[in-house]
């Protein structure tokens, strides 16, 4: 549950290993169809003690192209100049949803209905 208060735990993806982040206050929620809103949040965390942070989770539709790939896309750039317009990156992940998952679950409540593309959930860690 997103609520000021609670901790996510994170795998690192490098010798860093894992980490937490701690939720602070809402900075932003898109009230936007339920299930596919934007939520970003102050954060504290282990790994970067000293930084101001902002963490922010998505549940983009299946068809958009996630916001990993627009961030990899960025970095491609000549002169990387795009870089230049985004906030400083710490942790990106995006959340494949499958079998078992909230958005299967909720599927399947409803006769012929099937969880499409599977589902995404970006998650970003960033400041300014």
């Amino acid at each position: 549950m997103i609520q000021k208060g609670n901790i996510l735990e994170f795998s690192g993806g490098d010798s860093q290993g894992r980490f937490t982040v701690t939720l602070c206050d809402v900075i932003y929620s898109d009230p936007a169809t339920v299930g596919r809103s934007t939520t970003v949040l102050n954060v504290t965390s282990d790994r970067w003690p000293k930084d101001e942070l902002a963490i922010k989770i998505s549940w983009p539709g299946s068809g958009r192209v996630s916001e990993t790939d627009f961030l990899e896309e960025a970095e491609k750039t000549e002169g990387k100049w795009a870089v230049n317009h985004l906030p400083h990156v710490f942790y990106d992940k995006e959340v494949v949803f499958g079998k078992g998952s909230t958005l299967e679950s909720v599927a399947s409540l409803f006769e012929g209905a099937r969880s499409v593309g599977g589902g995404t959930r970006t998650i970003g860690v960033f400041s300014e």
